[in-house]
Order: structure tokens, then sequence, then C-alpha cells
């Protein structure tokens, strides 16, 4: 017997969760971690271009975030800021020297995607061990989507 479980982005969580989320999934972009603490304005990269992302339902990730909650990440002249704005929804600032505003936004693009689904994936599984199931296979497809195969024993 087997299912497939939809998930929607609606899970809730603290910004451990969020950093676990945001990490794994710059991790697997190339990305390193420069920053991981209390807000300074975006001096740092004033003077390279910077472009803004809007995130659709970003209170999902940012509803556990403090306002001064921040996490920079960096792959060679690019930096992505991470952070709450004072409307209360996910801020991204991409940044980089020698790259054009559509270049920077599908690196930025790329960055939440990964990040909404780590999130949601690291939610889902917890859920899912909390009501007795075990992971019994887990599949990342080639067009990147995770496929989990569950067990429960009763």
């Amino acid at each position: 017997m087997s299912c497939v479980l939809i998930i929607a982005t609606v899970a809730v969580g603290g910004w451990p969760t969020f950093c676990a989320a945001a990490s794994v999934a710059a991790a697997s972009l190339g990305f390193k971690l420069l920053k991981n603490k209390s807000i300074s304005p975006i001096k740092e990269i004033e003077q390279e271009k910077v472009v803004e992302l809007n995130i659709e339902n970003s209170q999902v990730l940012t509803d556990s975030i403090r306002p001064d909650e921040e996490l920079i990440f960096g792959k060679g002249n690019l930096k992505i800021h991470i952070y709450k704005d004072p409307r209360g929804e996910c801020a991204l600032h991409v940044s980089g020297k020698g790259k054009t505003d559509k270049e920077l936004e599908e690196e930025g693009t790329k960055l939440i995607n990964k990040i909404k689904q780590q999130y949601v994936y690291q939610k889902v599984t917890q859920e899912l061990k909390k009501k007795g199931f075990s992971i019994n296979q887990e599949e990342l497809t080639k067009e990147g989507k995770i496929k989990i195969s569950l067990k429960k024993f009763e």
C-alpha cells in the first residue's frame, strides 16, 4: 500500500528550526553561513548591487522570528541577507558585484524555495515521528522533490 502526501507550507516553528532549514538549503546550493546574529544595517553590502525579493506567505517562516534575528549567506561574490522586516514579513536581499538583477533574483529565488522545502520537510518529519511513524526510505528526485516512505507499527 502506498499513498501520496502533498504538504502545503503551513508549518510553524521557531528561529532554530528556520536556521537549520536555511543552513541546509543554502549548503545544498553552495552557500556558506556568514552571519547568524542580531541585525546590523545592510551597510556591509552597500557598494554592491542589491535586489530585494518579495516572499509570498513568508509569515510561515517569520512567525517565531524576532525582528533582531538575521542570516547572511555567501557564495563567491554573492551575499543573501534574510531577516524579518518592519512589516513582519521575511525580507531577502541578494547582492553581488558583476551580476544582473535577473541573476540576483534567480539566486535568491532558488535559495528561498530550498529553504521553504527544507523547513517543511523538517516540520513534517518531526510531526510524523511524534505520531509514531518512522522513515523507511527517502529519495530526492531529479526535479528536486523529496519522497518519503514511512512505516508505522501498532
